[in-house]
């Protein structure tokens, strides 16, 4: 059924964390390499065994579907996060003649994005309309987007404080959005009329070459010495990543603001272009759909967070760390989180968080950070309890590389 396709538009957006926390010292080497990856999915109702099956191919029997669907509230959040990025810092050089400043090279693959959808449009999108037949549905408050985009940064980093800013240049691969403000639904129990409310839009960005568009943005890591005690400072961090401007030459977009009644067709019917329409144009027609070719310039899905750092100088056993984070351009609502990290020994740190907001409710985290001569190495999930159950509601893995010349 094609409406499964507009569930797939706006549930398969993507977002990110970074819950392994920044070990922050005054240590000035020659040259580091610093990379990270993140693979995370997570939702406040759709089970990992649904997400699974879904994403990697298999039957989703019924038992799996129910089993989700009676987890739906009337609003659901659901995103995914892919990204990798790698980064060089050189210490050596001065820029611009100042011996405080040295320059960085970055670069990344990102894919994210986030959703808030109703259980109506699940429960159509994955049960069909028999299931629903005499009963009005509400996908009314459904939105998401997602982009998937790459980067190349050049800035400085102050040697000593570790803060440093880049401009970077980005090449789009994919954009979509959709956003059902007035959508609503109604068959009659025979199947063989059907009501239709909605207004609301869908764009997305279309093209045969990987690299669709083109945008520019910056990075910033601000790190603030704050004093909490007599012969003690803490370090805050302000982190943005990828605030910038996309610009989309190519962008299809259809809207509607409509309501209409028909009989004679069942809603199976009405998406079976092969037996009621002769073409996509005739259906667009007939629902009052306007569609167009577009130029469109868009926010890039920024990234910020505020929180307090690990210090790898300092030789307290146990430390805190604290934050909030969010997309200010995204649906999703902000996350706070906070953790303890243990340093049991010299070479090796671990640590345990947890968060609520973001795309999920409440999320648990492990991680382990392992100091060798010249390099460091972070293992995490932000959702430990959910990766490992069936019937969790996310999955999370990340890891950080760290080496110092």
């Amino acid at each position: 059924m094609r409406l499964t396709l507009l569930f797939l538009t706006i549930s398969y957006s993507l977002l990110g964390q970074f819950v392994i926390p920044v070990q922050s010292d005054t240590l000035v080497p020659k040259f580091e390499l610093i990379g990270y990856g993140i693979a995370d999915v997570g939702s406040t109702a759709v089970e990992n065994a649904f997400l699974g099956k879904f994403s990697f191919g298999g039957n989703i029997d019924e038992g799996i579907k129910n089993a989700s669907y009676e987890r739906h509230k009337r609003l659901n959040r659901i995103g995914v996060d892919v990204q990798t990025e790698l980064e060089f810092r050189n210490y050596q050089s001065a820029v611009f003649g100042m011996q405080r400043f040295g320059w960085l090279l970055r670069g990344g693959i990102y894919v994210n994005g986030g959703a808030v959808y109703t259980d109506d449009l699940f429960g159509l999108a994955f049960y069909g309309n028999e299931r629903f037949l005499g009963q009005e549905l509400s996908l009314t408050g459904s939105r998401g987007g997602a982009w998937s985009f790459r980067k190349i940064g050049l800035g400085v980093i102050d040697k000593k404080s570790k803060s440093n800013i880049s401009l970077n240049a980005y090449s789009i691969a994919a954009y979509s959005q959709a956003d059902l403000r007035e959508v609503s639904l109604y068959q009659s129990e025979m199947g063989d009329s059907l009501s239709l409310r909605y207004h609301g839009f869908t764009e997305t960005l279309i093209g045969s070459s990987p690299f669709r568009g083109w945008g520019v943005g910056i990075d910033a890591d601000i790190r603030i010495p704050v004093q909490v005690n007599k012969g003690r400072t803490a370090t805050i961090q302000f982190l943005l990543k990828n605030a910038g401007v996309a610009w989309l030459p190519s962008v299809q977009r259809y809207s509607a603001d409509t309501s209409f009644s028909f009989s004679g067709f069942s809603l199976d019917q009405l998406f079976d272009l092969s037996d009621a329409y002769s073409s996509v144009n005739d259906l667009s027609d007939t629902l009052r759909i306007v569609g167009d070719t577009i130029r469109s310039i868009r926010f890039t899905p920024a990234f910020l967070q505020v929180g307090k750092l690990i210090s790898e100088d300092n030789s307290i056993r146990v430390q805190t760390f604290y934050g909030a984070r969010m997309y200010p351009s995204l649906v999703l609502i902000p996350q706070v989180y906070a953790g303890l990290d243990y340093r049991p020994a010299n070479w090796i740190s671990l640590g345990f968080s947890g968060a609520f907001g973001g795309y999920t409710g409440f999320r648990a985290g492990l991680y382990a950070n392992m100091r060798f001569k010249g390099l460091n190495l972070a293992l995490a999930s932000e959702h430990i309890i959910a990766t490992v159950l069936p019937s969790g509601t996310g999955r999370s893995l990340m890891f950080r590389i760290n080496y110092r010349i």
